[in-house]
């Protein structure tokens, strides 16, 4: 994992314009963070937890940004806590995309609650091009 090297506004970012400018969308903040629905849900529940700053992916973070991460993870918990009560915490899967498999070049983070829409997006999206909070996390403190 390298620097943070980007963490200033891109106008031409669509997270960012959600962020400053169209957030209609957003359905929690605090100071870091926002979260909203994916736009393209592969899943029951599918929530992006965004960086408010902005920072490309993960490879740009650093062991400074743990307590960040988990302001991510546990804002996203508590929001869903909060919002979905059946929701078996242990079923929720947090994960973010592996460069170059990036949708957006803007650090995010999936919450996504089964049951997917399909098995194979499942497979690709979550299996192949995602790396979990968990070991996101791991490597850092490496």
């Amino acid at each position: 994992m390298g620097s943070s090297n980007s963490t200033v506004e891109h106008n031409d970012c669509v997270f960012c314009n959600i962020i400053n400018v169209n957030r209609e969308r957003i359905v929690y903040e605090n100071e870091q963070i926002v979260i909203f629905p994916s736009r393209s849900p592969i899943s029951h529940i599918h929530l992006l937890s965004v960086s408010k700053r902005h920072i490309f992916h993960i490879n740009a973070l650093t062991i400074n940004e743990l307590g960040f991460l988990d302001n991510m993870k546990s804002s996203a918990l508590n929001y869903i806590k909060s919002r979905y009560p059946e929701v078996n915490e242990n079923n929720i899967i947090f994960g973010f995309h592996v460069p170059p498999f990036n949708s957006v070049l803007h650090l995010h983070m999936h919450c996504l609650v089964p049951p997917y829409r399909s098995c194979m997006k499942q497979f690709c999206k979550v299996t192949l091009i995602m790396r979990s909070y968990d070991k996101v996390v791991r490597e850092l403190q490496e």
